[in-house]
Parts: C-alpha cells; structure tokens; sequence
C-alpha cells in the first residue's frame, strides 16, 4: 500500500507540473502576441499609416503551441499571409514617403544654390555690361578726339573727296617720314586717280613753293619691279614719267614730280625729301 500511494502522489506532481508549464507557455505567448501588437501601433502611430493589420489582429496562436492539427494550419495560414501583405505594403509605403522626403530636400538645396548662382551671376552680367560700356564710350571719344584731330589737320592742310593732305615741314628719308605721317594717324601720300594727282600738284604748288619732287607712300622694296603701299597692298594705278622707273635695285621709293607734270619716278630711299601725308576721312 506504501508503494501504491507513492506512485499517486509522484503522478499527481507530474500532472500539476505539466499544467503549470502549458499555463506558463499560453501566458508568453499572450504577452509576446501584446508586444507585437503594440510594436505595430507605434509603427504606424509614427508613420501616419492606417493599417488593415491593426482591424484584423495577429491571429490568436494559443491553440498552435504543441502539435497543431492540419485543420488548425488550414485554419490560421490565411491570417497569417493577408497580415505579411499589409506590413510589405506599410513598408513600401514608407520606403516611398523618405524616398519623397530626400526628394524635397534636394530639391530646396539645388533651388537654394541656383538663386546663389542666379544671384552671382547676375552681379557678373552688370559687371560686364558697365564694363562693355565703358569700352563703348571710350571708343566714342577716341573717335570724337581722332575727329577732332582730323579736322584741325583739314583746317591746316586741305580737303579732297574724302581725304585730307598735310605737307611737312622739312626734310626726311622715306621711312622717316613715312614714320612721323603714321604718328600723326596718317600716311605717305599716295595718289589712286589722276584726279587725286592733279589735286595734288594744285596743293603742292601752294604748300611747298620751289619744291620740285617730295616723297610718295609706294616702293618695291620686297620684290623688285613690284610697286605696292606702305601697308603692302599692291598699287592698280601707276603714273610714271618716261623711261621710269630706271634706277633697279638701287632706286625703291617712289616721288612726285611738279616738272614733270605729277609724274613718279624712282629714287633712293635714304635720300631726305619734302613730303605730304594723307588722312582718311572715315564716312
């Protein structure tokens, strides 16, 4: 009988040990089941997310702890899959609000440096427009003074067609002279018609009485035999006396001939000469 009652008492303890586990095992899961609950609400709480989830909880799991029957799985699986597609669409959702976030974020730092840059740049453009300005005015008294200068030298010399002539005072070689006509904003002479020769000879007789010959702005320096400018260009029109030119390699520069007529003929270079500058008269 002792033995008998022994083995009562130790089955007894073995059933009221394994109620207390199964009512401990259903007390976590209820809490665990709570804790998710909660962690959903404040997910959704902070992302201003309705979700569908919280209206259908997470199914009640009480009757799966053990070996749940296939009626149990057939059961509860649905619940499961609709509550996994309502989080993967809060989590594209949310994914999609930060993605819209960055983009306004962007977009106000990428407006802020364009008025910068617009401000800037507008800042160089006046810049730049006083400075073009400026140039324009100074070129428009550079002209007015250039125009003035003209004019005095018109008022000195005298005025055809659309040039002015100024005689020299003294003697030079060609290139002197050439050179103090340059420093004046003009050049050497040069007769393109036989109006402008004839021109010529009238304002020659009347600045330079006695002066037989004075220097014109044409040579053949580079090339012999090939008369051209003192820019270089070549000369169309030619006014020589007779058997001219015939001083070869020696004779280069050209002279205007009062007893011939206007006449040119070849001299030496470095012969010193009376001469006469020409300044065009801009239309």
């Amino acid at each position: 009988m002792a033995k008998n009652g022994l083995v009562i008492c130790i089955l007894v303890i073995t059933l009221l040990l394994d109620q207390t586990t199964s009512h401990t095992s259903r007390l976590k899961a209820r809490k665990h089941s709570k804790r998710r609950v909660k962690a959903i609400e404040k997910f959704s709480f902070k992302h201003k997310i309705s979700l569908t989830a919280l209206k259908n909880p997470i199914p009640n799991t009480d009757s799966l702890y053990g070996k749940p029957t296939k009626q149990q799985l057939r059961t509860v699986l649905p619940s499961f899959k609709q509550h996994y597609e309502h989080l993967l669409r809060a989590k594209h959702h949310v994914k999609h609000q930060k993605h819209h976030e960055q983009q306004v974020r962007r977009n106000k730092i990428e407006n802020r440096k364009y008025r910068e840059y617009s401000i800037k740049n507008g800042i160089k453009e006046k810049d730049g427009d006083l400075k073009t300005q400026i140039e324009k005015l100074w070129r428009e008294v550079n002209a007015l003074k250039e125009m003035q200068a003209l004019q005095t030298v018109c008022l000195r010399g005298t005025k055809v067609h659309k040039k002015c002539y100024l005689a020299s005072e003294g003697l030079k070689p060609f290139h002197e002279a050439n050179e103090d006509c340059i420093s004046k904003g003009g050049i050497l002479v040069i007769p393109r018609n036989s109006d402008e020769i004839n021109a010529l000879r009238d304002y020659g007789k009347r600045s330079l009485p006695g002066v037989n010959d004075f220097w014109l702005g044409i040579n053949d320096m580079v090339t012999e035999g090939k008369f051209v400018d003192v820019n270089g260009a070549a000369i169309s029109f030619l006014n020589w006396d007779r058997a001219q030119p015939d001083g070869g390699k020696r004779e280069n520069c050209v002279l205007f001939s009062q007893s011939a007529q206007g006449k040119w003929s070849d001299e030496a270079c470095r012969s010193s000469k009376r001469y006469i500058c020409e300044f065009t008269i801009p239309s």
